[in-house]
């Protein structure tokens, strides 16, 4: 049984999950993951209006921000960190 939510209107969101979108009552980590084993993880957070990101190229830079330390500073890829794909 869950401890009930601080906001009604969080019980419905969907979590990005190990490549899937799931709903909140399915998310799950395993104990073995690296994120729970050494604290070396990010998140950042997206809001969804009428099908479109909310503030897309500002939540992205700041989670790219927050996982520059975890890779050593720099793309692993070497290419740009900025999104070009996605709307404004």
């Amino acid at each position: 049984m869950s401890a009930p939510l601080p906001d009604p209107r969080n019980a419905e969101i969907w979590v990005h999950v190990g490549g899937r979108l799931v709903p909140r009552s399915e998310a799950k980590v395993s104990v073995f993951d690296s994120s729970v084993q050494g604290g070396d993880a990010c998140w950042e957070g997206l809001r969804v209006y009428d099908g479109r990101i909310f503030a897309v190229r500002g939540n992205t830079g700041m989670l790219l921000a927050a996982a520059r330390p975890l890779q050593g500073g720099e793309s692993r890829s070497g290419g740009s960190h900025e999104p070009s794909d996605v709307d404004p």
